[in-house]
C-alpha cells in the first residue's frame, strides 16, 4: 500500500493511502467468485498476470490448479499452464460431487518456480497411465490469486 498526502487551498494536508489496483496484480477473471459451474468436465477459466513475462524471464511459471472446499487448501490438481499475461483456456475438473448439495471449490492461480513446474509436468505425466490423480500439496507461498465458485 502506497501513502500520499494531498494538500487543499487553506494548507490543509491529509494523508490517505492508495492500495495497488487489481490489474496491477495477478487476477482470475473468470468465472467469477460464487458462482455454479454447468459443465465441470468443460469450463472456461482467465487469468491476467501483468508481470508474466519479467517472471518467466526470472524463472517463475504460472499454473492454474482446482482444489476442492473453500477456505485454506491443502491439496489441488493443476489444470493447465499459463502462457501469457492474459490467458483463457478450458479446464475439467473430472472429479464426482458425491453430495446432493452443490460442491465448494477454490481455482487457484500458481507462481511456482522451475523444480516445482517439472514436478507438475511428472504429476500429469504419471497419472494420465494408471489414472490415480491423487492431489498435489498446496504450498500458501505460491498462490497469486483465487476464487471459489461450487460445481454441481
Amino acid at each position: 500500500m502506497k501513502a500520499n498526502t494531498c494538500t487543499f487551498a487553506v494548507g490543509l494536508s491529509v494523508l490517505f493511502a492508495v492500495s495497488a489496483a487489481p490489474q496491477d496484480r495477478p487476477a482470475i477473471l473468470a468465472p467469477p467468485a460464487g458462482v455454479t459451474i454447468a459443465n465441470r468436465l468443460n469450463f472456461r477459466v482467465e487469468v491476467s498476470v501483468p508481470q508474466f513475462h519479467q517472471d518467466v524471464s526470472a524463472g517463475f511459471h504460472y499454473w492454474v490448479s482446482v482444489a476442492l472446499g473453500h477456505g485454506t487448501p491443502t491439496s489441488h490438481w493443476p489444470k493447465f499452464y499459463v502462457k501469457d499475461k492474459t490467458y483463457v483456456a478450458n479446464a475439467s475438473d473430472g472429479g464426482t460431487n458425491p453430495y446432493p448439495q452443490k460442491e465448494p471449490a477454490t481455482i487457484l492461480l500458481l507462481r511456482v518456480d522451475g523444480a516445482r513446474n517439472q514436478a507438475f509436468l511428472r504429476w500429469l505425466n504419471a497419472g494420465k497411465a494408471p489414472k490415480t490423480w491423487e492431489g498435489l500439496g498446496v504450498v500458501p507461498s505460491e498462490v497469486v490469486a483465487r476464487t471459489e465458485v461450487y460445481f454441481p
